[in-house]
């Protein structure tokens, strides 16, 4: 069973401050003379629901056409944080063992609790260490 995640797209979908915010209207409408009803879609790749390609942090690193989609569908483990987890505080090795319980399955998804789909952006979002993010992707 698939379970999409994704936050839906609309004008209040919050942009990363700065960014190019979303927008989708139309170009041509039959009711003011046109043959077809066309609409255009502007946004940044960071509204809404997305994975960050290596090249968002590294110029030499592959862009978002480069990810496999296997790495995107098929089982795994949500690990929910802890309501009283302090948003602003990293996620360390140790932290991520203890919250999958030492099993470490092929895909882990953090319910940290902080989403845009209230209309705003946290002020702050919990993290994976350095260190934690190289000890997953290495298990």
């Amino acid at each position: 069973m698939l379970h999409d995640i994704s936050i839906p797209l609309s004008q209040a979908t919050p942009e990363w401050p700065g960014d190019q915010p979303f927008h989708c209207g139309w170009t041509c409408r039959r009711e003011t003379g046109e043959s077809v009803n066309l609409a255009a879609i502007t946004t940044s790749f960071h509204v809404g629901t997305h994975a960050d390609a290596p090249l968002h942090v590294h110029s030499a690193w592959p862009g978002s056409e480069a990810l496999e989609l296997e790495a995107f569908v098929g089982p795994a483990r949500v690990v929910t944080l802890p309501s009283d987890w302090p948003i602003t505080q990293d996620l360390e090795v140790m932290h991520v063992i203890d919250l999958l319980g030492g099993i470490v399955p092929l895909r882990v998804l953090l319910r940290t609790g902080c989403t845009v789909a209230s209309g705003a952006f946290p002020a702050d979002w919990p993290c994976l260490t350095p260190d934690a993010a190289e000890w997953l992707a290495h298990q």
